[in-house]
Parts: C-alpha cells; sequence; structure tokens
C-alpha cells in the first residue's frame, strides 16, 4: 500500500533470449498522491537496460518536482528525445489523487489504462493522441481524468499484454480488460500477466503491468475530463475537429 492505494507491479520477459526495454515505477507525492510510471524503450541488450534506467530516473524527477502527467511528457521529449540513440520510447505517466477520487494520466505513444469496477469499463479516446518519445515530434498533449474510487481497478500496461498471441489470434485489449474484471477485487499486476500467459501460446514481447485499486478517497461527482493543447495552426487544422467529435462533442455543443 502507497498513499490511498493498494497497487502491485510485475515483469515477465518475452521467450527466447534477450533483455527487453519495459520499465515501471510507483512513488509518493505531495498531499497524499500517488504516481505511476510505465513504458517501453524499443530495442533488446544492455543498451535498452541503459536508456529504460535513464527513462524511468528522469520521468520519476519531473513528477516529484509537481509536473502534472501531460507536462512532465512535454518536458521529456525535449530534453531526452537526443539521448535514446535512435531508439524511441512509449510511455504512460499517471497520479491518482484521492481528494478527488481520480486517475490523471497522460500518454506517449503508449496503451491507456484499463478501469473496471465501481462504474463501468473506462473507453479512452484515442484521437489526437501523443506520439512516442524520441521519434523527434512534439508529445505531450494530451491528458484524460477518470473517476478511480474505491471499488474500481486500474490496470497500467506495457503492449506485450494485449499483443499476446493465443489460438484465436492477438489477444487485444476487450478480452484482457475481461480478464482484470474476473481477477475482482483481489487482482494483482502478476495475477493479470500470469492469466496472459495462460491465454497465449506465443510471448514474443515482454510484459509489464501495474494495477491499482484504492482504499481510501472521496469523488466530486465522478467526473472524466480531456485536455488537448493545441499550437494556432493546429487549431485550425482537422486535429481539433476529430478531438471534439470523438468526445462527443457537437459544433454547437
Amino acid at each position: 500500500s502507497i498513499g490511498a492505494v493498494r497497487t502491485s507491479v510485475a515483469y515477465r520477459p518475452a521467450d527466447g533470449p534477450g533483455a527487453g526495454g519495459d520499465f515501471y515505477d510507483v512513488l509518493q507525492l505531495s498531499g497524499g498522491r500517488v504516481g505511476f510510471i510505465l513504458g517501453d524503450v524499443s530495442g533488446h541488450g544492455h543498451a535498452a537496460l541503459a536508456r529504460t534506467a535513464f527513462m524511468r530516473y528522469t520521468l520519476r524527477a519531473y513528477l516529484e518536482a509537481g509536473l502534472e502527467p501531460r507536462v512532465a511528457l512535454q518536458v521529456a521529449g525535449r530534453v531526452i528525445d537526443d539521448n535514446l540513440g535512435g531508439d524511441f520510447a512509449t510511455v504512460l505517466l499517471a497520479v491518482h489523487d484521492p481528494d478527488t477520487g481520480s486517475l490523471t494520466y497522460a500518454s506517449a505513444g503508449h496503451p491507456a489504462p484499463i478501469v473496471v469496477g465501481a462504474h463501468g469499463e473506462h473507453d479512452p479516446i484515442t484521437a489526437a493522441s501523443s506520439p512516442p518519445i524520441g521519434v523527434g515530434v512534439r508529445t505531450g498533449l494530451r491528458q484524460t481524468t477518470v473517476p478511480l474510487v474505491p471499488g474500481a481497478t486500474a490496470a497500467l500496461f506495457t503492449d506485450g499484454l494485449m499483443e499476446a498471441r493465443t489460438e484465436d489470434g492477438i489477444l487485444g485489449r476487450e478480452r484482457l480488460t475481461e480478464l482484470l474484471a474476473e481477477l475482482g477485487d483481489e487482482a494483482t499486476a502478476r495475477g493479470l500477466i500470469e492469466r496472459v500467459a495462460a491465454e497465449a501460446n506465443v510471448r514474443s514481447d515482454d510484459m509489464a503491468a501495474v494495477v491499482v485499486t484504492p482504499t481510501a478517497g472521496v469523488t466530486t461527482g465522478l467526473f472524466r475530463t480531456e485536455q488537448l493543447e493545441l499550437s494556432t495552426r493546429e487549431l485550425e487544422g482537422p486535429m481539433a475537429r476529430r478531438f471534439l467529435e470523438a468526445c462527443g462533442l457537437t459544433d454547437r455543443e
């Protein structure tokens, strides 16, 4: 337990030789908040391991400095881009706030968290998603806040879980959501990875997961917010319209 959440982490390497670039971290922040970091650096071997350590400690420092997830990714994109040696990294940063009963997350090319339980499932909006770190394109444009109160469970994960090969093809997000829901209140990261591994006949990528269950907290109206930062030029382009349409907003609204 840390802050107002019960959390667990787990990692399972891919089948075959070679070390991968999955990384994770959980850290106590000010005001009872808890920060979560999950990412995947492309490449394998000792070079990838060095870059994962660099990424993790850099992102941790930004969250500890008080930056919200989106801004932390935006700054990291500027600082880290030239230090990945031609590799790139997908990253998910999240912060649980017990005062509002919410989870705020931002992604750089990484799958959105799965949330199940008290108030249904979280259906992420992918329009205008931010790109990975290291591809030379501005990232940290999007941020989402969803309710996360006692009775709900959130899972942050690398794409090795969704892309595990089963007899029916790729496992996919829908089946991964079902597996998390089936684990119920006792869900753990290790339990989730073990369920995925049991269904998979090929595990060609590393798997890392962080599972979070609030133990206390309140909520202020079960709100959900979506944020998108655009330049003036981008605002005049199609990106803003696609994002608003994905949020269910019309021109009149």
